[in-house]
């Protein structure tokens, strides 16, 4: 692993680590993050992946994990930063690692909100293929039971009661999701008020339609955030995309996978394999 930091477009500091194989790689890995979830959570699966003979890097959205500015590490008020930053701190680590690995295809893993970014990125035009891993809409209303009316209540009062209060989402003191900028919760909470998610903003739907690389979706049977709409309404929204496919993937008897469990170590016999299959399709290479 080689910490490799990178600046966002308009010049922000991030956080990124490059794992390479041994060899030259046969293609090169992004791992964008889900909400609020640090690039340290990724680096199981990125040292497995490299095992494997690719190149993969993970890095932290502005505001998030080692991307948290120094000033901030206490807290996140007065800390500026929207979704649309974090689409510009991705495009940015989509390119840097087109640089450290020239000439291998570029893929994108994306966890979540990870897998719901790249349609909207300036330089999607260069992505290989998109794996996207308990990747939906968050709108609320298509959660599956009991998460819909937790949500009802933290969208309707716990976020606005935190944000008045602290100025910021203070995940890590309410133990959900993880701290983030105001202006993140502000548009994620608009998102996840509208049936059709972020596509429901003026002009996003059409930046998906400029996606065009293929999309495979894997979706997590046990998932207690997403149901089948919320998997469905994020995979039409990629309709520009030459090729898609949806797998869903179901935990063994009397084991669980759920929203984040697709990244812990415990799958590296189950599924990974599963995920490297369809990275060395969409790549058109094969590794040991």
């Amino acid at each position: 692993m080689i910490d490799t930091p990178l600046r966002s477009g308009d010049g922000t500091p991030l956080a990124a680590r490059l794992f390479l194989p041994e060899g030259n790689p046969r293609a090169a890995v992004l791992i964008g993050a889900a909400m609020g979830v640090p690039q340290s959570y990724y680096a199981e699966l990125a040292r497995w992946l490299a095992g494997q003979g690719l190149a993969v890097q993970t890095f932290d959205f502005r505001g998030i994990g080692a991307s948290r500015p120094e000033a901030h590490r206490r807290s996140l008020r007065g800390y500026r930063a929207g979704i649309q930053d974090w689409v510009q701190d991705m495009d940015a680590a989509l390119r840097h690692l087109q640089s450290q690995v020239p000439g291998a295809p570029l893929l994108v893993v994306g966890h979540s909100l990870g897998g719901q970014l790249p349609g909207l990125l300036p330089s999607r035009e260069r992505i290989h293929g998109l794996v996207g891993v308990a990747a939906g809409s968050g709108f609320w209303g298509h959660q599956p039971e009991p998460q819909r009316s937790r949500a009802r209540w933290f969208w309707g009062w716990g976020v606005p009661l935190a944000t008045a209060l602290y100025g910021y989402f203070p995940g890590a003191k309410l133990k959900l999701i993880g701290d983030l900028p105001l202006g993140v919760i502000q548009d994620w909470k608009r998102w996840c008020n509208q049936p059709g998610y972020l596509l429901d903003d003026p002009g996003l739907r059409e930046h998906y339609q400029g996606f065009t690389a293929p999309f495979v979706s894997l979706q997590i049977s046990d998932d207690e955030m997403l149901s089948e709409t919320s998997i469905q309404t994020l995979y039409q929204g990629y309709a520009g995309a030459r090729e898609r496919e949806l797998i869903t993937l179901t935990p063994p008897a009397g084991g669980r996978i759920g929203h984040l469990g697709f990244f812990r170590a415990q799958q590296a016999t189950t599924l990974w394999p599963i995920l490297l299959q369809q990275l060395q399709r969409l790549s058109g290479v094969q590794t040991p």
